[in-house]
């Protein structure tokens, strides 16, 4: 009996041409590249006068596959600069946790240590984009320390282009206050309709039943179902098409609350973020998403950062000397900055970029903010009470050094009770307080909890090979720099792009 031949290596196959001449194709490596690379958000400017060459590549900002396309990118086109969608301070914390063992470990003791009228919402993202990390086993913005390994490699510039990020949460929420006070703001929004047909598939199943166990082991039944366009977006992505695989799904989900975290969950949920990160890529998923139901994020996080993005890329490739540049931004900042592109050079575009510099919006420059009002309204508060408990205190005086006949003593009794009252609302907004801050704080506790959970379950399923363990990225032999004790030591050289324009003369622009 002959032998089977053996397997022919990857990228080689046998074939037939025309005529019937059998022929071996040999697949490339450039093929191969040219064929990812087509399904890959992308976009190529050029500088009006220098001519040249912007290539972005639009990522996801917790996906392999972007750290992968963005590496090979780099490597291939050996660019003279390399501009992320990044700012300083969001850089120093990637390399931090770049080199952190326990990322959402660190993570969660910052946030439940932070003041949430301080930082508190920029280390909650930063909690949440660490949490998504342990679960789908990759670094929180694995493509920009990818971007900057192979920038080190080929010798190349980094440039940080991205908008601070205190000054992009200052803008959003006074944009939300802004808006809030806008009643008509919110007439007329697209709803739902109660008679819209939802596809049975995107339903969990009517016997679906979901339980958690709790630190004690005793099981607790799960009744909320997750949103419908959760599912769909996990059918859309190619999780799953049945209900049964939706529901599989979502059983892992919500079991990622129970203690201990299940491996097996991590795994499934890990294969599922995959193709979730990848849908989210493509054209189909960003013609859907938008932020039409909150203007203050669409301005802020995708109209402001679009412009920032433009000009930090035009200014750069305007650089003498500059040949080539390769731009890191996210997928959905591609198509705002082709739109911007050609009118950056323009007066108007120049005045709303350093207006975007601005920590408060040109629209809310003339809003008494939050603050002032929780400000005037304590104030106000504290004032009436100790005037009225000022004049309480006059009033007893006065009435006990009166004769206590009758009249004097209903008085007497009546003042009484009216102090009593007084001094019942102060405890009850003592309390009020005290309770508020109990409930945030455990709140806050109870979220590093569920994040350290799910690191814990996911390095304990790498370290026994049921899990791919998470890589490093800033692996190149160039980073040479040493510390004091031998230790390899990564120090990113980057410059800052971000900085406004000298004002014109009919122009002032106020910053605070």
């Amino acid at each position: 009996m002959t032998p089977p031949p053996p397997p022919l290596p990857d990228g080689v196959s046998f074939g037939t041409a025309p005529g019937g001449v059998r022929v071996i194709n040999i697949r490339f490596d450039e093929d191969e590249w040219e064929t990812r690379w087509a399904k890959v958000p992308h976009a190529t400017l050029r500088h009006p006068e220098t001519r040249a060459a912007v290539t972005l590549i639009g990522t996801a900002h917790i996906s392999k596959a972007a750290a992968e396309e963005t590496r090979e990118l780099i490597m291939r086109e050996r660019p003279d600069v390399v501009v992320l969608e990044l700012d300083p301070h969001r850089l120093n914390a990637l390399v931090r946790d770049a080199h952190t063992a326990k990322p959402c470990q660190a993570a969660a003791d910052r946030f439940v240590s932070t003041s949430l009228f301080q930082s508190g919402p920029t280390q909650a993202i930063g909690l949440a984009y660490t949490l998504v990390g342990a679960l789908l086993g990759t670094t929180p913005g694995a493509e920009f320390l990818a971007a900057i390994d192979a920038a080190k490699e080929v010798g190349a510039e980094v440039v940080l282009g991205d908008l601070d990020v205190k000054i992009t949460t200052s803008r959003a929420w006074k944009r939300q206050f802004h808006e809030l006070g806008r009643m008509e703001t919110y007439r007329g929004r697209p709803r739902v309709s109660e008679d819209e047909a939802v596809d049975e598939d995107l339903l969990p199943s009517e016997d679906l039943r979901i339980e958690i166990q709790n630190g004690e082991g005793e099981p607790i039944p799960v009744k909320y179902r997750l949103p419908s366009t959760a599912r769909r977006i996990m059918r859309d992505a190619g999780c799953g098409t049945k209900r049964t695989e939706l529901d599989k799904l979502e059983e892992s989900v919500w079991r990622l609350f129970g203690r201990p975290v299940r491996v097996d969950d991590i795994a499934r949920l890990r294969g599922c973020g995959e193709k979730v990160l990848d849908y989210a890529r493509s054209d189909d998923f960003l013609k859907q998403a938008n932020l039409d139901g909150a203007p203050a994020m669409q301005k802020t996080i995708k109209e402001d950062r679009d412009l920032v993005l433009t000009h930090s890329l035009h200014r750069t490739a305007g650089r003498a000397r500059v040949k080539k540049v390769v731009g890191v931004v996210g997928a959905a900042h591609i198509p705002g900055i082709k739109e911007h592109w050609d009118s950056v050079p323009t007066d108007d575009s120049r005045d709303r970029y350093n207006e975007a510099l601005n920590p408060i919006p040109k629209e809310c420059a003339d809003d008494m903010t939050p603050g002032f009002f929780l400000g005037l309204c304590l104030g106000a508060g504290a004032a009436v009470s100790v005037g009225a408990s000022r004049y309480t205190w006059n009033r007893l005086e006065a009435s006990s050094k009166q004769p206590h006949g009758a009249q004097a003593r209903a008085a007497y009794s009546r003042l009484l009770r009216q102090t009593r009252m007084l001094g019942f609302a102060w405890v009850g907004v003592f309390m009020l307080g005290a309770t508020t801050y109990a409930l945030v704080s455990r709140t806050k506790v109870a979220l590093g909890e569920l994040a350290t959970g799910i690191e814990r379950a996911a390095q304990e399923g790498e370290a026994q090979g049921l899990l791919s363990r998470r890589r490093n990225e800033l692996r190149s032999d160039r980073w040479t720099e040493t510390d004091e004790l031998g230790n390899r030591k990564i120090e990113v050289r980057a410059t800052n792009a971000v900085s406004a324009y000298p004002p014109r003369e009919d122009k002032k622009y106020l910053f605070r």
